[in-house]
């Protein structure tokens, strides 16, 4: 059940709503921002495009190698030390 971010016409405040189905809320209500402040809550509600949240890891060496990439790493003398994937010439 996905979290989607609406706008509010009337008071153009952002909000996110956890939409349970395929019924989305049509006003503000009960998750107005401002409904202790004023009686408001009955603005209508423009969805937003949001972009998608992604969850990823560092890949690991060997993915590094597998996909023909190289890894490198500065060394404290400066030069650059090879950890994964190809040899790179110039750079043992």
């Amino acid at each position: 059940m996905p979290i989607y971010e609406y706008r509010c016409l009337e008071c153009g405040d952002k909000l996110e709503i956890f939409v349970r189905g395929k019924i989305e809320p049509a006003v503000c209500g009960k998750y107005c921002p401002h409904r202790g402040d004023k009686p408001l809550g009955k603005g209508e509600l423009q969805r937003l495009i949001s972009l998608p949240s992604q969850h990823s890891t560092p890949a690991s060496n060997s993915d590094i190698a597998a996909s023909g990439l190289t890894k490198l790493k500065k060394t404290s003398d400066g030069t650059y030390e090879r950890i994964a994937g190809p040899k790179v010439d110039g750079i043992d």
